[in-house]
């Protein structure tokens, strides 16, 4: 490929990469303001693992613009070389972490949507034994 066309990839990636970084932080905020008794249960039981998926997934978001931002600032040559290679990577990196950030935000989804479509629950009767 030519500079200008692979400066014009390196451009569109880290554009890209950016938007799916406020895409997940839009899940986060999904994931954060649910209540439900599920979402409950799911924070109680995958709470860190999803901690540490929406930060990877948001860290890997930020390695890929800054990555592309790089490339487009050292990227000068006719032939790009061990750039070119870089740049690939990082867009399989990218897309990676994009394929991971609609599966967590479809689990979500899924979870808030049972917890919406359920009945309202009283609280449960509480019984004493007089003696």
């Amino acid at each position: 490929m030519t500079a200008d066309r692979r400066k014009d990839i390196y451009t569109t990636a880290a554009s890209i990469s950016a938007l799916v970084g406020g895409f997940g932080t839009a899940a986060i905020a999904q994931y954060a303001s649910s209540n439900g008794r599920d979402m409950r249960a799911l924070r109680r039981l995958f709470g860190r693992s999803l901690r540490k998926n929406w930060s990877s997934i948001l860290t890997g978001m930020l390695l890929v613009s800054a990555g592309c931002l790089a490339l487009l600032i050292f990227d000068d040559a006719k032939s790009a070389g061990h750039l070119e290679w870089a740049g690939e990577a990082l867009l399989a990196f990218g897309a990676a972490r994009s394929i991971r950030l609609v599966w967590l935000f479809n689990m979500l989804i899924n979870v808030s949507d049972r917890d919406a479509v359920e009945p309202e629950r009283s609280p449960a009767l509480q019984f004493r034994i007089r003696e």
